[in-house]
């Protein structure tokens, strides 16, 4: 008996074996429509959400979508010269809340959505944005707030006294 309950307590105290608890994101690039590169990709610990996001030419009408993991998506985020003069705190929200944000210029458009489930970027931007408003329709997350209108109006407040 004792012997037994010695072993067992040693079992205790030996560490189970490794789970990852990383999000499995699909990265991709596609052009005008056509898959390019995809692969379902493990992403680094940390990353909380995976990523689409669209960028239209109205000129010339091209497309080109990417998804991936948090972390390409910040770094997408801040060198895009749409999407990075989005304030840090928006970045954050859209990937935190997994919420869906649309930005153009006279010459580009960019869609740009997160979401919080393995794979759950693998069918496109236009099945995350769907999955996203129906979201919003059932109460269950809220649109991201303009903050740069809030701060904006903020300033205004301040000034005005």
């Amino acid at each position: 008996m004792l012997i037994c309950s010695l072993n067992d307590e040693m079992a205790m105290g030996i560490p189970k074996p490794f789970v990852s608890t990383s999000l499995t994101c699909f990265t991709y690039q596609k052009k005008d429509g056509r898959l390019r590169k995809g692969v379902m990709d493990d992403c680094m610990l940390g990353n909380a959400c995976c990523y689409n996001a669209q960028f239209i030419d109205k000129q010339t009408g091209e497309t080109l979508e990417f998804g991936g993991c948090e972390d390409e998506y910040r770094f997408m985020v801040g060198t895009h010269p749409i999407l990075g003069s989005m304030l840090p705190i928006t970045t954050s929200y859209i990937c935190d809340e997994g919420t869906c944000t649309e930005r153009s210029t006279t010459r580009d458009v960019a869609r740009l959505c997160a979401c919080k489930e393995h794979n759950c970027n693998m069918n496109g931007i236009d099945d995350t944005i769907r999955d996203y408003q129906e979201r919003v329709q059932r109460g269950r997350v809220k649109r991201p707030p303009d903050f740069a209108n809030m701060v904006e109006q903020t300033v205004k407040i301040l000034m005005n006294g």
